[in-house]
């Protein structure tokens, strides 16, 4: 798909900061509602990174943002930033927004970048539509089980299809974690009102990889996120302290019969929500569901609303 520009000066970036809302921000970016539309200005403390620094994984994709790598100055002429493409090469803003474009041509229910900002013939920003009324996707826990169980079909259904296209949105599950509900931090968004419905946002950031072929680990990291989301949304019990790692919960022989019942009352939790047994022991014995495991316990818990 060919690139669509949005050229602007210096003078007009900040007449767009000056009058325009601020609907977004994080460590990579702010966004300003303009219009219809949302203007994603990239911040000027990204990590850089020489070619020479990039860490390939096994399947080639290079992921030096998740490494603790020396900055070098800006003003280094063989600067790269640490956006990646599906070969491992680590791309700069530009190529990264125009992959971002051309994996989005390929994806219907999903919103990828449509326009690159460039000042001075910089890459500074990308364009994305606005979402209406919109919270965090764990604002769906507090709604009616009938839009529940909606929620979490609309998610999957698009996620199963970015994961056909072979995209990877790897912080699916991330969220303001004082205030779930808030749409801060958060990659997926939820609107409500009439055009009810999920919006998966940030595909063309650090937290997105493309590949050319099918990619077991990243799909086993998405549907980690994928599950414990789906989970959360339908049981009400939070997950993401479940990730801990053991050292992080202190296991030692004297406290795993804690920890134990700490899951047994989780998993017990998650049966009288509607959620299979089976299932819900799968889960947390390999920390992920696959698609159809996902796809089995919404129909499960609708089966039991009925």
């Amino acid at each position: 798909m060919q690139k669509q520009v949005i050229s602007l000066t210096s003078k007009e970036i900040e007449e767009i900061k000056k009058k325009n809302k601020v609907v977004g921000t994080g460590s990579e970016a702010t966004l300003y509602k303009v219009g219809p539309n949302v203007y994603k200005f990239y911040k000027d403390n990204d990590p850089v990174i020489k070619i020479d620094d990039a860490i390939l994984d096994e399947d080639g994709v290079n992921v030096s943002c998740y490494k603790k790598l020396r900055n070098i100055s800006k003003k280094d002429d063989n600067r790269i930033l640490t956006y990646k493409d599906n070969d491992g090469v680590i791309l700069a803003k530009e190529e990264a927004i125009i992959k971002a474009i051309e994996a989005g041509s390929k994806v219907k229910l999903s919103y990828f970048p449509n326009n690159i900002i460039y000042e001075d013939n910089k890459a500074i920003g990308c364009v994305y539509p606005y979402y209406k009324n919109t919270l965090g996707i764990y604002s769906a826990a507090y709604v009616s089980e009938r839009l529940k169980l909606m929620t979490c079909k609309d998610l999957v259904s698009k996620v199963d299809e970015l994961l056909e296209n072979n995209i990877y949105p790897l912080n699916l599950d991330k969220r303001n974690v004082s205030n779930p509900i808030k749409r801060d931090e958060c990659d997926v968004l939820l609107e409500h009102g009439f055009n009810y419905g999920v919006h998966i946002v940030d595909l063309d950031g650090n937290s997105t990889l493309y590949t050319e072929s099918y990619s077991h680990n990243k799909t086993s990291l998405v549907l980690s996120s994928l599950a414990s989301m789906v989970l959360e949304i339908l049981t009400k019990i939070k997950l993401y302290e479940d990730k801990l790692s053991d050292d992080d919960f202190g296991l030692d022989n004297s406290n795993y019969s804690y920890y134990q019942e700490y899951i047994n009352k989780h998993v017990e939790e998650m049966v009288k929500c509607g959620v299979p047994e089976n299932l819900a022991l799968k889960y947390y014995e390999y920390g992920k569901l696959e698609m159809n495991d996902i796809k089995r316990l919404i129909r499960s818990i609708e089966k039991k609303h009925r």
